[in-house]
C-alpha cells in the first residue's frame, strides 16, 4: 500500500494563499496567470459542493473542509459542522453498526481492533445523543482517535468512509480508549 499524502481540501486557505503569492506578478508570475487564479478560487469558493469523477468517487480525495448539511453532498453552510465524514442522514444506525461490526471482523490488526470496540455501543434514545448518530463523525474526530489507537490517520479515515462513522460511534470509541480499552 503506497503511503502517499492526500491532496489539501480545495477550500483550504492556506494553500489559496500560497497559491496566489506564486502566480503574483511581483513573485515572477504573469498578470493573466494571476487573474486566471483569482478567477479559479472564485469559482471554487462559489461551488457548493466537489462533484468527483467515476475514476475518483471511490478514493478518499472528497473535500475534507467542505461544510456538512446532513444530505450527504458535503455541501452548506455551518462551520461547526465542517470537515465531516459524507453521512447521509436520516440512517439505521443499528444497520450501521453492525456493517462497523462485521467491518472490524474483516480487517486485520488494529483498525479492526479499534472497530470492535463498538461491540458495547449502546443507541441513544433521546436528544443529543439521537443528533450525534444522525452527523457524521469529524476529521478532527477521527484524528485524535487514530491518535489514541496509535494507528495513522488515514487509515482511519479510509475505514470512516468505508462505514460511514457517526458522531456518536467515533466519541464511544474514544471514550472507551481513553478509558484503557484494548486496542490491538
Amino acid at each position: 500500500m503506497s503511503r502517499t499524502a492526500l491532496p489539501a481540501p480545495l477550500h483550504d486557505k492556506a494553500m489559496q494563499r500560497q497559491l496566489r503569492a506564486r502566480v503574483h506578478p511581483d513573485a515572477g508570475g504573469s498578470h493573466e496567470l494571476s487573474i486566471w487564479t483569482a478567477a479559479l478560487l472564485e469559482h471554487v469558493e462559489s461551488c457548493a459542493d466537489v462533484v468527483l469523477c467515476r475514476a475518483h468517487s471511490t478514493q478518499t480525495t472528497q473535500d475534507r473542509s467542505a461544510p456538512y448539511t446532513g444530505n450527504g453532498n458535503g455541501s452548506g453552510q455551518s462551520g461547526e459542522d465542517s470537515a465531516r465524514v459524507p453521512f447521509e442522514a436520516p440512517v439505521d444506525h443499528v444497520a450501521l453498526l453492525i456493517r462497523a461490526l462485521d467491518l472490524g471482523q474483516e480487517l486485520l490488526g488494529p483498525v479492526g481492533n479499534v472497530l470492535l470496540l463498538l461491540s458495547d455501543y449502546q443507541q441513544a434514545t433521546s436528544g443529543r445523543g439521537q443528533l450525534a448518530e444522525q452527523r457524521g463523525a469529524s476529521y478532527k474526530q477521527l484524528k485524535y482517535l487514530a491518535v489514541l489507537a496509535e494507528i495513522p490517520a488515514r487509515e482511519v479515515y479510509a475505514v470512516a468512509e468505508r462505514v460511514p462513522l457517526s458522531q456518536a460511534m467515533a466519541h464511544h470509541i474514544i471514550t472507551t480508549l481513553k478509558n484503557g480499552g484494548n486496542r490491538t
